[in-house]
């Protein structure tokens, strides 16, 4: 039976085969030239932001992985030479960056990739840097982490009164 354009019969409709099967969801792409860009901008509600847990270049001396409450950290060559955090306290989103002298030149061009990363004078973003040298007698690192200190404290505390916003970005 034929259905050309000489034929008497109706041509039947094609079956609708999208409905049957689901469309397979696309694998997600975890080896990337720069980790902390996917590490400093997660997937948001609004759709926008990378939506992988972790992260790497293709080497493996950097990079991120998310822990089971949301916090995600970045990591130069093994974990523990820690980077960076990342964390969501209320509505605002907070960096924990390390200072001091980095271990290696690799090491140091990771450390600045990764602060280049963050999100620029964006309201609900505190950047902390966070002194980790090993010389904690030093005048110099104790009244780093004093301020630190400090300012974490003021954040806090900002945070659980919910009139009161902080302007201040510590760099």
């Amino acid at each position: 039976m034929s259905y050309g354009q000489y034929s008497s019969h109706p041509r039947p409709e094609r079956p609708d085969f999208s409905s049957r099967v689901p469309a397979p969801k696309k694998r997600l792409r975890h080896v990337f030239d720069n980790p902390a860009h996917v590490w400093a901008h997660p997937r948001k509600k609004d759709g926008s932001g990378f939506e992988q847990d972790n992260a790497r270049v293709a080497g493996g001396n950097w990079y991120f992985k998310t822990s089971s409450i949301g916090t995600r950290v970045i990591y130069s060559y093994r974990d523990s030479y820690v980077i960076g955090s990342r964390f969501e306290l209320g509505h605002k989103v907070i960096f924990l960056l390390r200072s001091g002298k980095p271990y290696s030149v690799t090491t140091s061009g990771h450390m600045n990739a990764t602060q280049s990363a963050m999100p620029k004078d964006d309201r609900g973003v505190e950047v902390f840097t966070v002194p980790t040298t090993h010389n904690l007698a030093s005048k110099s690192t104790r009244t780093t982490c004093k301020h630190t200190s400090l300012k974490l404290r003021m954040l806090l505390s900002d945070i659980r009164r919910p009139g009161l916003h902080t302007t201040f970005v510590a760099r």
